[in-house]
């Protein structure tokens, strides 16, 4: 059986994605407070979380390719001194070494196919469950682009 998010888990429609001011700036404030929320493991493998991340992840893919994304999440990650990753109860949470996260995929082929679509083209063809490499693109998303962080977010 394929392991795919599918229109009837009431996943939003691409043309339907909109950011509000109020919703920008929410986020931007979180990250001008010096801290990130880092999501669970439900959060991360609940269907709207997952085609979000996905989607904003699929869309942003011509700025690094995948042999560079893990360079491209050192940096950002290396560049965000000062910014304090929480939990949402509170626990803090420590960057892990992205080279341990990936350390067996040193292509990063794994993108590639977290990435590829169904035959639709507007949903993912595979459910990852790889939950500390979703968490590591949801927090890098996070900091690169954080007018996307609203729609990163449970």
């Amino acid at each position: 059986m394929k392991n795919t998010i599918s229109p009837s888990q009431n996943c939003p429609k691409p043309d339907t994605i909109q950011l509000s001011i109020d919703d920008e700036i929410s986020a931007l404030g979180q990250a001008e407070k010096g801290q990130v929320f880092v999501e669970s493991d439900d959060a991360l493998r609940a269907p709207k979380l997952y085609w979000s991340q996905w989607m904003v992840s699929k869309n942003l893919r011509d700025i690094a390719s995948r042999r560079t994304f893990p360079t491209e999440m050192s940096i950002a990650f290396a560049n965000c001194t000062g910014v304090v990753f929480l939990y949402r109860n509170g626990t803090p949470y420590d960057i892990p070494d992205i080279d341990e996260v990936f350390g067996d995929d040193d292509d990063f082929r794994w993108l590639s196919t977290y990435l590829a679509c169904d035959g639709s083209g507007v949903f993912p063809r595979h459910i990852s469950t790889k939950k500390e490499r979703l968490r590591l693109i949801n927090l890098f998303l996070k900091l690169r682009y954080p007018q996307c962080r609203v729609m990163l977010e449970p």
